[in-house]
């Protein structure tokens, strides 16, 4: 009865800001305690004999934690040049094993999310590695030239999907891809249409969208990228249009 009622992120308001305005590293003493007590009675829970707790319920009420106190996930935002920040910040986490199963990313952001997301982690070990990430930074070098001092006024979208995102992220719908590797990632775009609303993209809300294009749409900054049309995979496999 007490972990139903005490067992979501913001018990007694320790998930507010101001909480934390003060110190800038490091958690209040009272809410590491009291996270520390809800994680050894959760334990003291799931290690119970059946007979003094039986498996279905048990199940039910770590469902119904699950989604009351929601999970970890990792927001990369945009901003160009961050999108080396965020490669850091991943390698990281997944470094130390503790990389979110839930990534959310805009513009630059939704590139760093989309290689993530579209590789095993056998995979990115082997993409995160120094000579591989300086050859990749290399072959981007000259798109990247023409982009900051190139004399159109817009970037050509086919520099950036050839030379970046055809390479560096499989051709995956976003269902496609949590099947590989089991992590949801969201991309949020904007809309080029007055009357459209802005949409957060990912295996549930669109399973069939193509990552890459979802990309190319979060990355269609006006005045640097002309807009996008998503694309999909209808029921026969084929591509086609998803919001014509």
């Amino acid at each position: 009865f007490a972990l139903n009622e005490g067992i979501h992120g913001n018990m007694g308001g320790m998930g507010k800001p101001v909480l934390y305005n003060h110190a800038k590293y490091g958690t209040k003493k009272l809410i590491e305690e009291y996270v520390d007590e809800i994680v050894e009675s959760i334990e003291h829970i799931a290690e119970l004999d059946a007979s003094q707790i039986d498996y279905e319920e048990r199940l039910d009420f770590f469902h119904r934690a699950s989604l009351c106190y929601g999970r970890t996930a990792l927001m990369l935002s945009g901003g160009g040049a961050l999108g080396h920040f965020h490669i850091g910040v991943v390698k990281a986490l997944l470094q130390q094993n503790l990389l979110p199963s839930v990534i959310s990313g805009a513009s630059a952001g939704s590139v760093i999310t989309a290689i993530f997301g579209t590789h095993t982690d056998l995979e990115l070990k082997e993409l995160i590695q120094p000579v591989r990430m300086l050859a990749e930074a290399k072959e981007n070098a000259g798109w990247l030239k023409k982009l900051l001092y190139g004399k159109r006024k817009r970037a050509d979208i086919k520099d950036f999907e050839e030379h970046v995102l055809n390479r560096l992220v499989p051709d995956l719908t976003f269902q496609e891809a949590y099947e590989l590797t089991g992590r949801r990632i969201n991309i949020s775009v904007a809309p080029a249409e007055l009357h459209q609303t802005s949409r957060l993209l990912n295996a549930i809300t669109s399973p069939n969208v193509y990552i890459r294009t979802a990309v190319l749409a979060s990355c269609a900054v006006p005045g640097i990228f002309p807009s996008v049309m998503l694309e999909a995979k209808n029921e026969l496999g084929e591509r086609q249009a998803y919001l014509p």
